[in-house]
């Protein structure tokens, strides 16, 4: 046999690589720079330099003494503790920023710490001073602890102040004694504070009641029925749907019902509704049958058909008399009856107008 061989086709050759040109002579070279336009590596370098000290002084005038905050004015607040927050506000200048670059954060994170500030909005007060304008706060709900006067809430869910006098906000219950003013309210309250915010102003206002009991989110409505929201998970789903039963609902419903139930805020439920029942239909009466005229000339005397008017039972032998009396109904002798005495109270002569004679018994 023949020993075959295996042969591999020869590999294909590398294409070779472009030849590079050779580097021009230094003189050719900067004449061509000169022709662009372009610095010399020297006058790079110096260029660099330059731009390198101007950052440096600029970055020193911007943080620098020179244009650093000399003066912080707060304006737009005039409670009891204003003049805390002037000095809260000033330390918060003072640790960072100058003229051209204000603390903003920090002076914010500073004053919104105080209850009755919202927002502040910062501004320049040239030469040397920035200006604080304050956004005042807004109590939102009133805190009825367990123990202890009444609080009112900012929307951050801060202690405001006691609530003497003031009406027209939702009620939510705090456990225990309320916290100190500007302290934070229990996670509990907050649940039911987030269900004050994501609800409308005249919805909220009928709030009353709303705590966790037993791990489920429950309240009251003003001159309504009891609010059962499940857990506090959803509110602003559960907000909306308890709007949504109230705009739906007839009168009538809403004065008979007894819960909404939006645990489920995709299913709400009004309960407790009585039903509107259907009109009752009453028949009319039939007519009543004409009378008809006796046929045969049949006595229509009504004391023709009474049987103790007739005289039944007079011709038996015993005295009209003595059944009046009494005497002879009891004598068995004669044939009568105790019943028939009993029965037969009507004199036969008065019934059927005519003397009637006792018979002579034999």
């Amino acid at each position: 046999m023949t020993p075959t061989t295996t042969s591999r086709p020869p590999r294909p050759a590398r294409p070779s690589r472009p030849a590079r040109p050779p580097r021009p002579h230094p003189a050719i070279a900067r004449r061509r720079r000169a022709v662009r336009g372009l610095p010399s590596r020297g006058e790079a370098i110096a260029l660099g330099a330059v731009g390198l000290a101007c950052a440096i002084v600029g970055y020193w005038l911007a943080t620098g003494p020179v244009l650093s905050v000399h003066g912080t004015r707060v304006s737009g607040y005039d409670r009891p503790d204003a003049t805390a927050l002037q000095a809260a506000v000033a330390d918060a200048a003072d640790r960072g920023g100058s003229l051209l670059s204000p603390p903003v954060g920090a002076i914010r994170r500073r004053a919104i710490t105080f209850p009755w500030v919202k927002d502040v909005y910062v501004a320049r007060d040239w030469p040397v001073g920035i200006v604080v304008q304050i956004i005042p706060a807004e109590p939102i709900a009133i805190g009825v602890p367990t123990r202890g006067p009444r609080v009112l809430i900012s929307s951050r869910g801060l202690v405001m102040g006691p609530a003497k006098g003031v009406r027209g906000l939702p009620r939510l219950v705090i456990p225990g004694a309320a916290p100190e003013e500007g302290q934070q309210i229990p996670a509990g309250a907050r649940a039911a504070l987030s269900l004050v915010k994501f609800s409308t102003p005249a919805t909220a206002a009928r709030f009353r009641k709303l705590r966790i009991e037993g791990g489920q989110l429950v309240g009251l409505l003003a001159n309504g029925p009891e609010l059962r929201l499940g857990a506090p998970t959803r509110i602003r789903a559960k907000a909306i749907a308890i709007e949504a039963v109230l705009l739906y609902a007839n009168p009538e419903e809403k004065r008979t019902a007894t819960y909404i139930d939006v645990s489920v805020p995709d299913h709400p439920a009004l309960g407790g509704v009585v039903p509107i029942p259907d009109p009752v239909v009453v028949p009319e009466p039939a007519p009543a049958p004409a009378p008809t005229a006796p046929a045969d000339g049949a006595a229509t005397d009504p004391a023709a058909t009474d049987p103790a008017a007739s005289g039944a039972g007079a011709g038996d032998g015993t005295d009209p008399a003595a059944d009046a009396t009494g005497d002879a109904a009891t004598d068995p002798a004669d044939g009568t009856s105790p019943d028939a005495a009993e029965t037969d109270l009507i004199d036969p002569a008065a019934a059927t107008g005519a003397a009637v004679s006792p018979s002579s018994g034999g």
